[in-house]
């Protein structure tokens, strides 16, 4: 019975993991963006991530900004005021510069956006912090199907270097370093 399970076990893990894959991959998520602060429309149609696809919906919102400087023309217009439609005239067409910056612990994000009536250019900037966080591992290993061996590991992730202890059950000691090599 052992040496049935010893010989079905490397498939079962397999088998599970490309299951594991395959279903995350299927996963979509429907997400509304429309940012609150100045109600302008977010158009991003996909976005793709290590395993998951997300598909954001656009969503249509009219600007009351835009509206009331719209009314105001109109009204400039009816009360033949001129000097009043070439202010607003020179309003819309003077070019404006925005920066933002959105931060936190492991990026930062920089926003510059010029503006001449609608959107003329966009830059968005992208740092990545250091991440100095340390993360911690355990896992195990199945090895030599005629003499099995099987251990367990303990790895920390510290920067870009793993570092691995582990033992098995014949008592061998493993000790291990690995460095991301890009």
């Amino acid at each position: 019975m052992r040496n049935i399970i010893i010989k079905i076990a490397p498939y079962l893990v397999i088998g599970c993991l490309l299951f594991y894959i395959f279903k995350t991959k299927d996963k979509k998520e429907i997400v509304e963006v429309l940012r609150s602060d100045t109600l302008e429309l977010v158009s991003i149609d996909t976005v793709y991530t290590d395993s998951v696809t997300e598909i954001i919906k656009v969503v249509k919102v009219v600007n009351p900004i835009n509206q009331s400087l719209l009314e105001s023309y109109k009204k400039a217009l009816q009360d033949n005021d001129s000097l009043r439609q070439l202010e607003l005239y020179k309003d819309a067409i003077t070019e404006r510069k925005y920066f933002k910056t959105y931060e936190n612990d492991l990026q930062k994000i920089s926003v510059q956006t010029n503006v001449v009536g609608t959107l003329k250019t966009q830059d968005i900037k992208y740092q990545f912090k250091e991440d100095n966080r340390v993360h911690y591992y355990v896992g195990g290993s199945l090895s030599n199907f005629k003499e099995p061996t099987v251990g367990i590991n303990f790895g920390v992730l510290h920067k870009s270097r793993i570092y691995e202890l582990g033992i098995d059950n014949k008592k061998v000691v493993t000790l291990g370093v690995k460095v991301k090599l890009r």
